[in-house]
Parts: C-alpha cells; structure tokens; sequence
C-alpha cells in the first residue's frame, strides 16, 4: 500500500525509508518530490536544491516553517541509508487524516490540537505566506485540471485521486479539491508530476481520503508500518551509537600522540622484523651446521661399525687359530704320552724280568748253599750241585741283561710328570 492512502488516527507521522525495497522505491519518490518536484524523476543519487518552481521566495519560506516546525519537533534521527544518499535526506512529513475517513477542519483531535499549538508558535507571517502558496496551487491545480494535468491516476488496486469541481477554498480554508476512490486501471506511477501535486495535497489539511476498513491490501500496510517502525527504531540506534562515537572521537593532540605512538611501534617492529630475520639467518645456518654434524656422525658410526666387524672377524680368526693351536697341541700331547706310556711299559716290562730273574738267583743260590749244607751233612748231592750252580751263572747272566738302571721315571721328559709322583717297587 502506499503511505499517503492510510487514514491515520488524529497524530503525526514521521514519514522514512523502509526495508522494503518497492515501498522504499515509493518512498524515494515522494520524499524526492517533496524536495524539488521539478526533478522529481531523476530522485536517486542526485543533490536536489530545495527549491520550488512557480515561487522561489515562498519555497524559502517554507522551507523556514518546515524548519521552525524540525526545531519545535527536536532533533530527528537519520538512517545510514539517508547519510549516504543527500538528495534523499528524510524530512518528516505530517500526514493528518481522520480516523473515520474524512478530514475535517473541526476536528478536535490531539492532532489536529498539537497542529493548531504549533501553528500558533510559529509567527503569523510564515502561516499567511503558507496559505497564501497553498491557495495559489490549489487554484493553478482546479483551474487547470483539464489543460495542465492529465488524466485522473489510478494505482492497480490502491485509491486514486479526480478533480472535484464541487470543491471551493472557500468553504473549507485549506480544504483540498481532490477526492480517492479505487480502480484498477493506470498505475499512480505514470506520471510523477502528478503524483508530486497529489502528494502535496496530501499534506494539507481538510484532504478526504478513503478509511482503513475500505483500504485494499490493509494487512500489507499494517505490517509495512510496523516495519517501518522498526526500521525507524534500528535507524535511530544506529544514528546515536555514530554519534556517540563521534562524541567520543579522539583530539588533534590525541591523534598526533597516536601517531607517534604508531611510528614507534612501526620502527620497533622494524627492529623485531631485522632481528628475526637475523634469526632465521642463525636458524638457517645452525641447520647446516646440525646437517653437516649429522652427516659426520653417521660417517663416524659406519666407521665404527666396520671396525666393530673387523674386530669380531678377528677374534673369531684368533679363535679359530687358537682351537687349531690347541688340537695340534693336544696331538702332540698324546703322541708324547704315548711315547712315554712306551717307554714307562718297555721298562716295566724289563723291571719284570729283572725280578724274574733275580727271583730265580736267589732260588738257585738257596737251593746251593742248601746242597751245601746237605753235602756237609754227608749226603750225596753232588750231582744236583753242580747243576745249581750252572743254573746260578745262567740266571746271572739274565738278570743283568734285565737289569734297569735306573727304574724310576725322572729321566723321562713329561709335562706334569715328576719322580715323586712315580710307583716305585
């Protein structure tokens, strides 16, 4: 719905953008038009002088009463999307419309009291140079409706606005001469210049406009206020948190001191930066050093490594040689022990026999020197004598061929082998 169709209770209304971006659009045309209606096409992105066409001198005037009437209000806060776009600059408008569909001069509402108390504060001059631009346009606008203004406009399923020529400044002082119904035939957007003039109708007093309960797509407008409210609210949080930071913006003295402050941090952070990169440098060059020192001791323990092997090959060499030595030793051992074993056997053998023989000795010499006896006795063992005593010379004769000179085995060359530890018989 368009803003200026909601038949508002007796109060004002700030009139500003909205999120909405085809209501935001309509927006933008009619606050364009309220600035310069004669530029009111070309709206976006543009300086508009705040002037109006037919009367320079009552275009300030007015615009000295919309300014008593902004000092009256108080201040009113801008949205950042108004401080980015000047030409757009929110004014508020005062929409007063009735509640029960018509707008009446007698109306003795809050509004229209609260209108009346601040007409009175401003001078009356400023209220007579008012009326006076507002009759001259509502009588260019009824005495021209069929030359200068084109046909009546229509918004597809909104109210539009047809000369009524029934209407005289007369009757009401600043009664408008246009009425709303709705069709839904031309878009009220077709022409701009008429729209401008509806617009400014709109804002005067005693201006009949269709109620709520017959206005189309109500719900849509309730919720577009509520909307705007708070878009409104966002908006002026936005504008008092801005400034109060501006408030809170540092001094010239402040800034400077930053600066200094900014220039020292900078050249200490050249220094960190020279003594980091000096870092690395050390960093850099302590790797290769480590890389280099890792590649040595890697060298170092191959080093090791292979002489660990050369050492564990010689000692099983050494081991080896030493078993061979031991075997070879062992061998000659046994072949000596077993000459010895040969020699100790021959002697024993040769000991036997010296026995034997001297056994037989001094059994043939008993045997005779018994004879002897015997024969001295007067017997007759001549005879037997004699073969004794062939018998004695022949055992002699053996026992010193199995005579040992010397029988004991300290003359043998043995390892651990001593006199003492021989049997000697």
């Amino acid at each position: 719905m368009l803003p200026w169709l909601l038949p508002f209770g007796p109060r004002k209304v700030v009139a500003t953008r909205v999120s909405c971006p085809s209501l935001d659009k309509i927006l933008r045309y009619f606050i364009s038009a309220i600035l310069n209606p004669s530029r009111f096409v070309s709206f976006l992105g543009k300086k508009e002088k705040e002037v109006l066409l037919d009367r320079p001198d009552e275009s300030s005037e007015v615009g000295s009463l919309e300014r008593a009437q902004k000092v009256q209000r108080g201040p009113v806060l801008r949205s950042r999307s108004q401080a980015l776009f000047p030409g757009l600059l929110a004014r508020p408008v005062s929409i007063a419309i009735p509640a029960g569909g018509t707008c009446k001069a007698s109306d003795n509402s809050a509004s229209s009291a609260g209108d009346r108390a601040l007409n009175d504060e401003v001078d009356s001059l400023t209220h007579r140079r008012r009326r006076r631009v507002m009759e001259e346009i509502n009588t260019v606008t009824s005495g021209s409706s069929s030359s200068r203004l084109p046909p009546p406009l229509r918004v597809s399923g909104e109210g539009t606005s047809r000369i009524n020529s029934g209407a005289r400044l007369s009757s009401v002082p600043e009664a408008s001469s246009w009425v709303f119904s709705y069709d839904n035939e031309i878009s009220i957007l077709e022409n701009p210049d008429s729209l401008a003039a509806i617009w400014r109708k709109i804002r005067a007093e005693g201006c009949e406009l269709p109620s709520l309960e017959r206005m189309r797509e109500r719900d849509a407008y309730v919720r577009m206020v509520v909307a705007n409210a708070k878009a409104m609210e966002a908006s002026n949080e936005y504008a008092a948190l801005m400034e109060g930071r501006l408030a809170n913006f540092a001094s010239k003295e402040e800034i400077a001191g930053h600066l200094l402050l900014i220039q020292q941090l900078r050249g200490e952070l050249q220094v960190a930066r020279e003594v980091e990169r000096q870092h690395k440098a050390e960093i850099e060059e302590s790797k290769k050093k480590l890389a280099a020192a890792e590649a040595g001791k890697v060298a170092i323990q191959s080093d090791l490594d292979s002489m660990k092997e050369k050492h564990r090959r010689e000692i099983k060499g050494r081991d080896r040689r030493a078993r061979k030595d031991r075997h070879h030793a062992r061998l000659s051992l046994d072949q000596e022990y077993d000459g010895v074993l040969a020699v100790v056997k021959n002697k024993l053998e040769q000991k036997k026999k010296e026995t034997a023989a001297e056994i037989r000795l001094q059994e043939a010499r008993t045997r005779i020197e018994t004879l002897i006896e015997y024969n001295e006795g007067g017997f007759e063992l001549e005879a037997e004598l004699e073969r004794l005593k062939d018998l004695e010379v022949l055992l002699k004769v053996d026992y010193g061929l199995a005579s040992v000179s010397d029988p004991s085995l300290s003359c043998l060359d043995l390892l651990g082998i001593s006199g003492d530890s021989v049997n000697q018989d």
